[in-house]
């Protein structure tokens, strides 16, 4: 699979002289033990200071090929006052070639597992009563599939394995309604990336299994019903990864199932899929002063 198509390639990486407050710290804590997560590989939970201690907590999840410099990437562009919370998704080395993506877990509860672990450990270990969510590319699909795993009951045996329960799910759902969802490109389907590029180029096998499993978002969209979320979707356009041909739609079921809730749609061109969308984080900012 070539390696332009769904990694994130934000080239700048410096980091600000921030200060870490207690917040930051006892976040870090919940996660001292790297040995303690049910994971047979190396998640990389990657802890960021906000602004303040008082900072809110943003769980960001990476795209396909990008992995948990996510956090330090977007720090670097100076728009986001929260903490930052990042972690490698199971398959954040399937861009090398000796990937067998035979074996990877996109389009699957094991692709989504560990979402729940992080939010289980910040909002139910950690007494958050308030956690923000973003995700790019296949990412922000990931955030569309976790609150549908979250708000159904057909994968309450795996949720299980890893310490989630009725409880937990209550209150991970209650923590994150509270705050914001940021969707950022996301993945709509799989079919509409192959209905523009082609099955090729090792899309085939990801395809078949976010088909087999019923993962792909757009679809999943309708089980998110009786949550009451704060949703800003950003699409880029045009999208030369992923296609513009269901943001209508996929925008359009999230309004039907969320009518309670608020849903702010944008779209922009500032550079591409793999750009900077600048837009999204600058919305995002003025919604959470508006709420003072």
């Amino acid at each position: 699979m070539k390696r332009s198509v769904f990694i994130l390639l934000m080239c700048f990486l410096a980091m600000g002289d921030v200060s870490e407050c207690a917040d930051t710290q006892q976040l870090k804590s919940l996660f001292a033990d790297a040995s303690s997560n049910p994971f047979q590989y190396n998640m990389g939970i990657t802890i960021l200071p906000g602004h303040s201690q008082n900072s809110d907590v943003l769980l960001l999840l990476h795209g396909y090929g990008g992995d948990n410099s996510i956090a330090r990437i977007l720090q670097s562009y100076g728009d986001i006052s929260d903490i930052m919370v990042s972690f490698n998704f199971p398959d954040y080395r399937i861009l090398d070639r000796q990937y067998d993506l035979t074996k990877s877990v996109y389009g699957s509860i094991d692709e989504i597992l560990p979402v729940v672990y992080m939010l289980n450990k910040l909002v139910v270990d950690g007494k958050l009563d308030k956690v923000n969510l973003y995700g790019f590319s296949a990412g922000g699909g990931a955030v569309i599939n976790t609150l549908a795993v979250l708000n159904t009951h057909r994968f309450d045996t795996q949720l299980a394995s890893i310490g989630v329960g009725a409880d937990e799910k209550k209150v991970i759902l209650n923590a994150i309604q509270n705050g914001w969802v940021l969707l950022d490109a996301p993945l709509k389907s799989m079919n509409e990336v192959n209905g523009r590029r082609g099955a090729g180029e090792g899309r085939d096998a990801v395809s078949s299994r976010y088909n087999k499993n019923g993962f792909n978002p757009i679809d999943n969209i309708p089980l998110l019903s009786g949550l009451k979320l704060n949703i800003i979707v950003y699409w880029e356009v045009p999208d030369e990864i992923l296609s513009n041909r269901d943001d209508a739609l996929f925008s359009e079921r999230l309004k039907a199932v969320n009518p309670n809730g608020r849903n702010i749609i944008l779209e922009g061109s500032t550079g591409g899929h793999v750009g900077y969308h600048a837009p999204l984080f600058r919305m995002y900012n003025k919604l959470r002063l508006s709420e003072g």
